[in-house]
């Protein structure tokens, strides 16, 4: 038997015995963080899956707060949704990865199944063009005829169609930005609703526990929109609005809880130009301050995930509608 393969199967009767809720809890907690320190050369993301092939995957802080959870995410085969995605699976969660192509989607399961924390068995992909009402119906038929209810949704998906004077916006372009941002995440959180875990009505407002949770993909952008991506930005203002007022509803009926993640610039395929302009590459761009790290860097994937990861757990129990900033900068006053 291979090492990768038995450190699984330990994990996983580890796993098993913190569900069964078995004696050796703080016993099995120590050794379980053994097995899970990544190996001494971290594995490097391949570049075509979007994030920087200069980028190393970073041992994680050894939790494991998903295990049994089934996790749903869009956007998933690059970039933060990928990050997303493999810090829930690495955590013991089961994840469905998304998104337009098939070739992507498979070699983002591959990359995802081929971490050594992670339970092959426990990732499975399916093809979404997040403005198909099918195509949404078929993920969500999918994710849960294959794990169950969902435990947790992300919505990344997104596009920025457009660059230049936001006054100057095409209509179509307009469109466009607002149908993939704004309108499917509404409408997958409407068809998502009937397929997420129901917590029985004596625990919904029972505090330290773990609560479904949506969790939208927004950007600091959300918070001073303008040129070159002003109609992006405001469509990310939009997400911030949807984020409170679904916040307000779902938790009192459904325990649910409902936040957002606001990345800065981060080191993606589809941030390129932004993070291409920051580091000096190409001239600069008239961003705004905000855009502009306190760090003076750009931020990276894994990074989002960490965030990501603690905002969907039950280390935040007590946190919906709110926004996370993870920007390199303070975005509020």
């Amino acid at each position: 038997m291979g090492r990768v393969t038995a450190r699984r199967l330990a994990i996983a009767r580890l796993d098993a015995r913190a569900i069964a809720g078995g004696r050796g809890g703080e016993e099995s907690t120590q050794r379980r963080c053994q097995l899970l320190v990544a190996p001494p050369h971290a594995r490097r993301l391949s570049s075509p899956l979007a994030m920087s092939a200069s980028v190393q995957v970073p041992p994680h802080c050894g939790c494991r707060r998903y295990v049994g959870r089934v996790c749903l995410v869009t956007a998933s085969t690059a970039g933060i949704g990928l990050a997303i995605a493999m810090r829930f699976a690495e955590e013991g969660g089961k994840v469905v990865v998304s998104s337009r192509k098939q070739d992507a989607v498979d070699r983002a399961v591959t990359l995802i199944r081929g971490r050594p924390q992670v339970l092959p068995s426990d990732v499975v992909g399916v093809v979404c063009q997040v403005n198909d009402a099918t195509q949404r119906s078929n993920l969500l038929r999918v994710t849960v005829t294959t794990f169950g209810p969902i435990d947790v949704l992300v919505l990344n998906a997104a596009v920025s169609t457009y660059v230049g004077l936001t006054a100057a916006t095409p209509a179509r372009h307009f469109d466009k930005l607002f149908e993939t941002n704004v309108r499917s995440a509404f409408l997958f959180v409407q068809e998502a609703l009937p397929h997420m875990r129901a917590l029985p009505a004596d625990q919904l407002k029972r505090p330290n526990q773990f609560n479904p949770n949506i969790l939208f993909v927004g950007s600091i952008a959300g918070y001073n929109p303008a040129a070159p991506i002003g109609i992006y930005g405001v469509t990310k203002t939009a997400l911030i609005g949807l984020t409170k007022a679904l916040s307000t509803e779902l938790g009192p009926s459904h325990g649910i809880r409902v936040n957002l993640l606001a990345p800065g610039v981060v080191r993606t395929n589809f941030a390129t130009m932004l993070v291409d302009s920051v580091e000096g590459r190409t001239p600069a761009l008239d961003l705004p301050p905000k855009f502009h790290s306190d760090l003076g860097r750009v931020g990276e994937p894994p990074e989002m995930a960490g965030v990501a990861a603690f905002l969907c757990s039950a280390d935040a129990s007590y946190m919906t509608g709110e926004t996370i900033v993870a920007a390199g900068v303070g975005a509020r006053l």
